[in-house]
């Protein structure tokens, strides 16, 4: 049975088993069978494509909004000639109908794109009005100075995912996007020895959040750079993947007052954490090793919500972070909402003593234990987006598979509501349970 056919189920149509349990899609609210099409395309936190493809075939009330969900997220991959056939679909569609062709690059949101010296990625960009979020990939050594100007009067995007090979284009780049507010950006595959900043400042964006990945030590002063201007009122989130940068870094640049949430590589005995009064969030990277003290929190400021770490290097690693986090929790009030602990299998002989040992002090005092362990690591579509957020710790899709092995395996466990048309897609399921319906009816999004 194809997505198409088991959509006419799932509505009632033309299925003698169904007709009676389900509505005609007539008495429908078109606004909810747009909901559930948006729910309904997703497998396992990933769209379908296809999936989508077959919505369209279903009927002309569909066929409109299913090429809409279609065109929301676009990837341009393998050079010009791709680039060309997005540019002729439009076309395509702008000599049947004018109004259709302009929803359908209206509806772009999301565009990803591995680049080189060619304008025709400006085109690509010029027909996405409504664009959001742009993710790209910089093979090349420098943009030419024609393709810059274009890039200077592309859409507003708010947030970009930048992977680079090369500094150079890196900057050029960022130069022209000056309303970004979300900034993710990968330098980890740079073949460049150093890193030589240019010499103008950076645009004068407003930056919320930015994330940067380099292991090359002192290549963090792509973050001074980046936040060397009107960004050092802005910024909240700071996730900095670099083993050089700490916090004196962060307390010299002045930003300290403003973050709500970081990421440190390790937080030492010497780092002083008391001017970050508006700190929510903490995360640790570096595993603690028995050769390296626990932090003790000392100067952690009262409020954070939220902390994250690695790998307890044995039991009396794990003895000194609890002690740690007892201390804290006695100071603050209890302002310890959540911990999140990202084991490794091999990190200690105790077997699962860390695990269970922070486990029971999170069950004991009422803190939300998550455990990140190899086993149930991140699956396709687990990611923070780069996006606006109200709560900490920030919200982050689970994939059906880790939801199955977490109720197996571990007695802690994370449950969400489920939305209307999500709870309707589900019912659907379950009422044609026996049948060939494809993952399409319980899909996550």
């Amino acid at each position: 049975m194809t997505p198409a056919t088991a959509s006419r189920r799932v509505i009632g149509t033309r299925d003698t088993h169904t007709q009676a349990q389900a509505p005609h899609p007539q008495a429908l609210p078109i606004e909810l069978i747009f909901a559930i099409l948006e729910e309904a395309q997703y497998d396992d936190l990933v769209p379908k494509y296809k999936w989508i493809k077959n919505y369209a075939l279903v009927c002309s009330a569909w066929s409109s909004y299913a090429q809409q969900l279609l065109y929301t997220s676009v990837a341009i991959h393998k050079g010009a000639d791709q680039c060309k056939a997005f540019i002729n679909a439009l076309a395509a569609a702008r000599n049947r109908d004018v109004e259709h062709a302009m929803a359908l690059g209206a509806s772009v949101r999301m565009l990803s794109m591995s680049l080189d010296h060619q304008d025709i990625y400006a085109d690509v960009l010029d027909l996405c009005p409504n664009l959001r979020e742009l993710h790209l990939v910089l093979y090349h050594a420098c943009f030419r100075p024609e393709v810059l100007k274009r890039f200077a009067h592309a859409p507003p995007v708010r947030a970009m995912r930048v992977r680079t090979y090369h500094y150079m284009p890196l900057f050029q780049l960022l130069r022209a996007f000056v309303h970004l507010q979300f900034l993710e950006v990968d330098c980890s595959s740079v073949r460049d020895v150093t890193l030589e900043l240019p010499p103008s400042p950076p645009p004068a964006w407003g930056l919320i959040e930015l994330r940067y990945h380099s292991l090359r030590r002192a290549t963090h002063i792509f973050v001074n750079w980046a936040l060397s201007g009107t960004a050092r009122s802005t910024i909240e989130v700071l996730r900095v993947t670099c083993p050089s940068f700490t916090v004196t870094e962060l307390t010299n640049m002045g930003i300290a007052a403003n973050l709500k949430s970081i990421v440190l590589h390790h937080l030492w005995e010497t780092d002083d954490l008391s001017t970050f009064k508006s700190l929510r969030e903490l995360a640790l990277l570096y595993p603690c090793v028995p050769t390296a003290p626990s932090p003790t929190f000392r100067t952690l400021p009262v409020g954070v919500r939220h902390l994250s770490i690695h790998a307890l290097g044995g039991r009396d690693a794990a003895q000194g972070m609890m002690a740690a986090l007892s201390g804290y929790q006695e100071r603050s009030g209890g302002s310890l909402r959540v911990l999140t602990y990202h084991r490794r299998s091999e990190s200690t002989a105790d077997l699962l003593f860390d695990a269970e040992a922070l486990y029971t002090f999170c069950l004991q005092r009422g803190i939300e234990f998550r455990l990140m362990d190899p086993p149930f690591g991140y699956y396709a579509g687990e990611r923070i987006p780069l996006e606006p957020f109200s709560s900490y710790p920030q919200d982050v899709p689970l994939s059906s598979r880790r939801k199955k092995l977490t109720e197996e395996a571990l007695p802690w466990r994370v449950r969400r509501e489920a939305s209307l048309a999500r709870r309707f897609v589900n019912a659907a399921g379950r009422a044609l349970t026996g049948s060939t319906v494809p993952a399409m009816a319980l899909a996550r999004p």
